[in-house]
């Protein structure tokens, strides 16, 4: 063989070994000659602007839904309720008086049924209403506690500050009475829902004793203590032990019975 057919040789051998090893290097060398996956970069979701919710319009609804007297902490009393306005549009509850017409102001007041001996020119068996908040001043809870349980459906729960007394017979009927407060272009708007319950099971005893519209025919509307309008709300305060700041019984039936209108 001559000399330059070896020097052509070595210089592809030589030219064949640096090719293989480029190769190598460019595989991934040990990593048995498979490339590395391209790594595929990720996407942000897109994410679209909160909805704003819709604006309550005229009027106010408002519907007590549940009462639950707790045996654990003894005597709790919660309220779920809904509050919207007419046309189904809720509206945020506040505790205290608001200028907002988005809002509307929420209270609450508690008394059960009891038999008495009434005496006097009856001398029989009568039911009456004891306010559980006080006996003989009644009044609305304060200081409780208000939480959303669903925003979109109007729906809320208020949790009363006071609790039954210990031991106290849940036999009973109890009732909740709540007032709403709205105000809407310039009209004050009223919402007086009554919930009735026995604890303890059973058939609540209902004492009625007229109806708002009864008292309408007359009062066109019936509007007391600044803005309440149902009869019933009113028997929950204006109960047998009842008095007003001079001791005077403010009694309902008494109120409404034996009211001397001067005649002319």
């Amino acid at each position: 063989m001559s000399t330059g057919t070896i020097r052509n040789q070595r210089v592809m051998a030589s030219l064949v070994a640096s090719l293989t090893l480029a190769g190598l290097v460019g595989c991934g060398g040990s990593s048995g000659g498979q490339a590395k996956p391209t790594a595929t970069p990720s996407v942000a979701p897109t994410v679209g602007p909160t909805p704003i919710p819709p604006r309550a319009g005229a009027g106010v609804e408002s519907e007590i839904q549940s009462v639950d007297i707790a045996a654990d902490p003894a005597g709790q009393i919660a309220v779920t309720f809904s509050l919207t306005d007419g046309a189904g549009v809720p509206i945020q509850p506040v505790t205290a008086s608001t200028t907002s017409d988005q809002q509307g102001r929420v209270r609450f007041t508690i008394a059960h049924v009891e038999d008495y001996s009434g005496g006097g020119e009856f001398g029989g068996e009568f039911d009456r209403y004891v306010n559980d908040l006080d006996a003989t001043r009644p009044r609305y809870d304060t200081n409780g506690t208000l939480e959303t349980v669903d925003a979109g459906a109007g729906i809320h729960r208020y949790v009363f500050s006071a609790h039954l007394p210990e031991g106290a017979d849940l036999s009973r009927t109890y009732s909740v009475g709540m007032q709403v407060d709205r105000t809407f272009e310039a009209v004050q708007l009223s919402a007086n829902p009554v919930f009735d319950l026995v604890p303890a099971g059973g058939t609540p005893v209902i004492r009625a004793g007229s109806v708002t519209a009864a008292c309408n025919t007359c009062h066109d509307p019936l509007r007391l203590h600044g803005n309440r309008r149902e009869f019933r709300l009113c028997t929950l305060c204006h109960t047998q032990a009842a008095t007003d700041s001079q001791g005077t019984p403010v009694n309902f039936s008494v109120m409404v019975h034996k009211i001397l209108v001067p005649v002319d």
